[in-house]
């Protein structure tokens, strides 16, 4: 019967700890559809239930890819700023350079 069908999709998802820990794990991988899992929870429990672990699934696959994107931000940002400051040093050396009309390697005040 459908109430039987339901109850064994349930427990092969929801059965245990170990299983619910897996079947949301998979939710938020991409190995099982949200559906599938949500639809036993709606029918044999409570809409509510589904409403619920589609929530739960959405909030945390959401946090996760912000916390890839934030990571691989931090990373471009600190590549930028170690070339940034490269580049000054670049800058400096050269205006340095410039500056140094006689070549002694120092820089009086007349010349600054």
């Amino acid at each position: 019967t459908r109430g039987t069908e339901e109850d064994d999709k349930l427990l092969g998802s929801f059965g245990s700890l170990s299983l619910s820990m897996l079947s949301l794990y998979q939710a938020m991988s991409g190995g099982i559809d949200w559906r599938d899992l949500a639809e036993p929870l709606v029918e044999s429990i409570s809409p509510i239930q589904g409403f619920v672990m589609v929530l739960y699934v959405a909030f945390t696959v959401l946090a996760l890819s912000n916390v890839v994107t934030g990571v691989f931000v931090e990373g471009a940002l600190k590549t930028a700023k170690q070339h940034e400051e490269a580049f000054m040093v670049e800058r400096l050396h050269e205006l340095f350079e410039k500056t140094d009309v006689y070549r002694t390697g120092r820089i009086n005040t007349e010349q600054f």
